[in-house]
């Protein structure tokens, strides 16, 4: 089997596919590398199982696309699966589908010019003479465009015979040039090429003022409606009960997004707002165009039950489509459900902060299973490079969740002071990794050096920092020098 870049610098190449799997990221190190936007270090990875293919992501920041839908699990590949990393789109396929443009021939090399050129001898002085006696002269300055033939064939430009540098060409239609007469200067000729620079120039300046009106026009207000509006959304949710209020509300307006979360009885209340970028915004309301929210109808309001009243109101507009849809003390629609969560992960990525539209029970869950799966990698951080850096992940998961509280729970503090010391020993371990490796490249051990500096990277996955950078830089230098002494 192969992958097929569908787009992109390589589409229509392709990458054949050989057990046991590859790797897929940004990283030198994976088997392909893609060089786009939103591919993680180390995105996803194909294993051959089973006598199957299956696909599976590595914890990406923006995930993997299947056939339009992100993975959450493992999942086996068929014939024509589409697979989308970042904004690349990859084919799994055996063969190249019609639909993919072929990469269109090189043109030939300079090299087979030369020899082409070579295959001609020059020509000889003798040869050059002989091949221009008896032909016409051939004018081609810009004198020629403003001349005129006589009948006798001879060339007369402006009836003063002036050529592009101003001299006069001997011919019996000029006698006053063959009795030596002085010669006049082209004041014609060179008034004429001033009034063409300065019609060209005007036509410039014409063309970018209309090109600047109509730029002008697509900007106007009016204009922009005509063509709709940009992606709007208002998702509200509460929760009201005897002894509390929940309210939750994310508001998307332009490019920014803000987000509103009120628990009166657990003393919670925070916003947060920051501006997304268009591409993230475009994905979104593609997201939702998938969805059928747009043709939802109104739901039947439902009874509240045990004295608690749940309502949830989602309005959408974009282009010139609108659709508000109310859910009070009834179960979700589909479609209301898939663009609630949506909005959810959309929230995760560009807040950068845990669900916050949880009840404060399900936050302190959340965090209880954050810190208990922290707990655990901490005390096997020998065991795996990587298991000290998701310990601190997962303690600061817990902590995020439990920061708003007040007062704050005992979890909380315990939580940030194992943070801290995990943070304390992540550095010892990076430290003593360094001394290693620094001691191997000294007596020439450049194999035990890469490993060393391979469990630097593994630490510091997903960290851009100086020492991570470093690290890769000397495993590229130590494979140069290693494929050099085999030459």
């Amino acid at each position: 089997m192969k992958l097929f870049y569908i787009d992109g610098k390589k589409a229509g190449e392709a990458y054949n596919l050989t057990p046991p799997g590859i790797s897929i990221g940004r990283e030198i190190d994976n088997d392909l590398i893609l060089d786009c936007d939103g591919c993680s270090r180390y995105h996803s990875k194909l294993e051959w199982s089973d006598d199957v293919w299956k696909l599976k992501d590595l914890g990406s920041t923006n995930g993997t696309k299947l056939n339009g839908e992100k993975i959450s699990s493992t999942q086996t590949l068929k014939e024509g699966d589409k697979i989308k990393i970042g904004t690349q789109s990859l084919l799994f396929a055996e063969s190249m589908p019609k639909e993919i443009p072929q990469k269109s021939p090189e043109k030939t090399s300079t090299l087979e010019i030369k020899e082409d050129h070579k295959s001609h001898s020059n020509p000889t002085l003798s040869e050059i003479k002989q091949e221009s006696i008896g032909k016409p002269e051939e004018r081609s300055s810009f004198s020629d465009f403003f001349g005129k033939r006589s009948e006798d064939g001879s060339f007369s430009p402006l009836d003063a015979k002036i050529n592009i540098f101003g001299k006069k060409e001997k011919s019996a239609a000029s006698p006053a040039t063959a009795d030596g007469q002085k010669k006049k200067s082209p004041i014609v000729f060179y008034a004429i090429v001033i009034l063409s620079a300065i019609i060209l120039l005007s036509m410039f300046v014409l063309i970018e003022k209309l090109y600047n009106d109509n730029s002008q026009k697509e900007t106007n207000p009016q204009t922009q409606k005509n063509k709709g509006i940009p992606l709007m959304v208002m998702y509200e949710k509460q929760i009201t009960t005897p002894d509390n209020i929940f309210r939750y509300e994310l508001k998307i307006s332009g490019d920014k997004i803000s987000v509103t979360r009120d628990d009166l009885k657990c003393h919670v209340k925070f916003r947060r707002e920051k501006q997304s970028s268009q591409e993230q915004i475009r994905e979104l309301e593609e997201g939702i165009k998938n969805t059928d929210f747009m043709n939802l109808q109104q739901p039947q309001f439902g009874i509240s039950a045990d004295s608690t009243d749940e309502s949830k109101k989602l309005t959408i507009a974009f282009g010139r489509e609108v659709n508000s849809v109310t859910i009070k003390n009834t179960f979700e629609p589909t479609s209301f459900k898939e663009v609630v969560t949506q909005l959810e992960d959309f929230s995760k990525v560009v807040l950068n902060i845990p669900s916050i539209q949880l009840t404060a029970e399900e936050m302190t869950e959340e965090a209880q299973i954050a810190f208990d799966k922290a707990e655990q990698l901490f005390d096997n951080y020998q065991a795996n490079d990587k298991n000290l850096t998701d310990a601190i992940i997962r303690y600061q998961i817990a902590i995020d969740m439990l920061e708003n509280f007040e007062p704050k729970p005992a979890m909380y503090d315990k939580a940030f002071a194992k943070q801290q010391e995990a943070r304390s020993l992540r550095l010892s371990e990076l430290d003593a990794h360094n001394k290693n490796a620094r001691r191997y490249e000294l007596i020439k051990d450049f194999d035990k050096a890469k490993e060393e500096y391979r469990s630097i990277m593994n630490i510091l996955e997903g960290e851009d920092n100086k020492m991570y950078k470093d690290a890769r830089e000397r495993i590229i230098l130590f494979d140069k020098l290693k494929s050099g002494s085999k030459k």
